[in-house]
C-alpha cells in the first residue's frame, strides 16, 4: 500500500510492505501511523527548530522537529 501528497513541487510518499498472509494484521498499526502523520512546511524562521535525518544510502532527508 502506498499514500502520498504533493505540496509545492515534492512529492511526499509511505510505502507499507507486508508477506501478504501478514497484511491484515499490521493495516490498523499502519493506519494509525498514516492518520498520525502531518506534513510539515517549515518556514525560515521556524527552520532553525527542526533537525535534519539524512540517509546516504537510500537517498533521503527528513526535517523533524527538535
Amino acid at each position: 500500500m502506498e499514500i502520498g501528497t504533493i505540496i509545492g513541487d515534492k512529492a511526499n510518499s509511505v510505502l507499507y510492505i507486508a508477506d501478504a498472509p501478514r497484511y491484515g494484521d499490521y493495516l490498523p498499526i499502519v493506519q494509525h501511523i498514516i492518520d498520525s502523520l502531518q506534513v510539515v512546511v517549515p518556514t525560515p524562521e521556524k527552520a532553525t527548530k527542526f533537525l535534519q535525518y539524512e540517509n546516504s544510502s537510500y537517498g533521503i532527508k527528513i526535517l523533524y522537529p527538535s
